[in-house]
C-alpha cells in the first residue's frame, strides 16, 4: 500500500470530522472519508490506486468497529496525569457546564471531557500499574479499593480552552466511556441529593452501549 498515514485511533477530532458521512454511496464518498482521516488533499486522494483505498477503508472500518468505549480514572497524556472528578466531589459550576456539553456532547464531547478530566494535584496511591494505551497510559491497578479517595484534581476555574483543544487528540473510546460513567453515577448520585436528573441520561448511556462507532458508517457501495 501506498505511504498513506492513517491513524492507529478513532480520536474525538475525527469522530466530529466524519460523524455526518451515514453512508458509503459513490467513489466521491471513498475520496471525502479518506480526505477527512488522513488530511490529504482531494488530487493526492485520486492519484491512489481504487483497490489500495478500497483496502485502506476495510481497515479503517474495523478499526472504528472495534472502539469499544472504556472508562479510566486516570491517565497520563502529552507530560501530565489527569485524573476524573466524581459527580460527588464537583461543585456547582462543574454540573452545569457539564450538563450543559452533555446535551450537545456531539459537538461538545472535548469540552465535557476537560471539566471531567483535570490534571492531579494530590495524589496518594502507592505503586500504581500502568498499561500503554494508545498514546498515552492509563492506571490499570486495581489495588486501591476505591481509587477517587487517592487523588485530588485542580480546581475547576471554568477556562479550559487549552486542555480542551489538546483533548481533541483523545481516543474517542476514552471519552465516550467517561461520559457513560459519569451519567451512570450522576443517575445514582441524584437519588440521593436535591439535584434532578436529566430523564435523557438513561436513554443517552443506551445510545452509548449500542456502540455508536459500529453505526458510524453503513457502506453500500454495489460491486466494490
Amino acid at each position: 500500500m501506498s505511504n498513506i498515514k492513517i491513524p492507529q485511533y478513532l480520536t474525538i477530532e475525527n469522530y466530529y470530522k466524519l460523524a455526518d458521512i451515514a453512508e458509503i454511496k459513490n467513489p466521491s464518498d471513498l475520496v471525502n472519508m479518506v480526505k477527512l482521516i488522513t488530511d490529504m488533499t482531494d488530487d493526492e486522494v485520486r492519484v491512489i490506486p481504487k483497490k489500495e483505498i478500497e483496502e485502506l477503508i476495510s481497515n479503517i472500518m474495523t478499526m472504528f468497529t472495534e472502539t469499544q468505549p472504556r472508562f479510566w480514572q486516570v491517565f497520563e497524556f502529552e507530560g501530565k496525569t489527569y485524573g476524573f472528578q466524581p459527580p460527588s466531589k464537583m461543585t456547582l459550576g462543574e454540573w452545569i457546564d457539564i450538563e450543559s456539553y452533555a446535551n450537545d456532547w456531539k459537538t461538545q464531547l472535548h469540552k465535557m471531557m476537560a471539566v471531567c478530566y483535570r490534571e492531579v494535584k494530590d495524589r496518594r496511591w502507592k505503586n500504581p500499574l500502568w498499561k500503554t494505551k494508545y498514546n498515552l497510559k492509563v492506571m490499570a491497578s486495581k489495588q486501591e479499593k476505591n481509587i477517587f479517595d487517592y487523588y485530588d484534581v485542580h480546581p475547576y476555574e471554568g477556562n479550559t480552552f487549552e486542555q480542551e483543544q489538546l483533548f481533541l487528540n483523545l481516543p474517542i473510546e476514552i471519552a465516550l466511556g467517561a461520559m457513560a460513567f459519569f451519567l451512570t453515577l450522576k443517575i445514582k448520585h441524584t437519588e440521593v441529593s436535591a439535584i434532578s436528573s436529566n430523564p435523557q441520561d438513561k436513554e443517552t448511556i443506551e445510545e452509548l452501549n449500542q456502540t455508536l462507532i459500529n453505526n458510524l458508517f453503513q457502506p453500500t457501495m454495489v460491486g466494490s
